[in-house]
């Protein structure tokens, strides 16, 4: 029988090689399932931080949807989604990487993500999954909402200030 945490692992590894500088899977309670990537323990625990922090209703209700919260880490772009309403995906990219191609690595990471969960509930591998190609994922940035965050976890929206 293969190990769940075991498959996380596996679904974070292929998110770095598709070009992610890091991966951080959390589950509800900031349980740490799989930090693998360019994360030094600092980051972890900046982003466990953040990720547990996360609240109000408008970035509730864009993580419940499918959307990812939008923030910033030393300059990395990372990009914070739930997969399957259970476990906490966070996509760390490298600075520079523009912003499609974050949210395309993120929404592919968290597919897979959901994938693995899936098959934990249906007790075997549901039908057929084949992992996107490396910059394609699901739903794009224009599909989906994104909610940007600056420093201080403040929301911003088109045609509103920055809290």
């Amino acid at each position: 029988m293969v190990n769940v945490g075991d498959q996380l692992e596996q679904a974070a590894a292929r998110a770095v090689r598709a070009g992610l500088a890091g991966v951080l899977l959390l589950d509800p309670r900031g349980a740490v399932a799989a930090p693998v990537g360019a994360l030094a323990a600092d980051d972890v625990r900046a982003l466990t931080h953040f990720v547990l922090g996360v609240t109000g209703r408008d970035r509730a209700r864009v993580l419940f949807a499918g959307g990812l919260v939008e923030l910033e880490l030393d300059g990395r772009p990372v990009r914070v989604a739930v997969a399957s309403r259970c476990v906490f995906v966070v996509a760390v990219a490298s600075a520079g990487t523009p912003a499609a191609a974050v949210a395309a690595r993120a929404h592919a990471l968290c597919a897979d993500v959901e994938y693995v969960l899936q098959s934990l509930r249906t007790g075997g591998v549901p039908a057929l999954h084949i992992p996107p190609p490396s910059g394609v994922g699901g739903a794009g940035p224009a599909q989906v909402p994104i909610i940007e965050l600056d420093v201080t976890a403040g929301v911003s929206s088109p045609g509103r200030a920055k809290n």
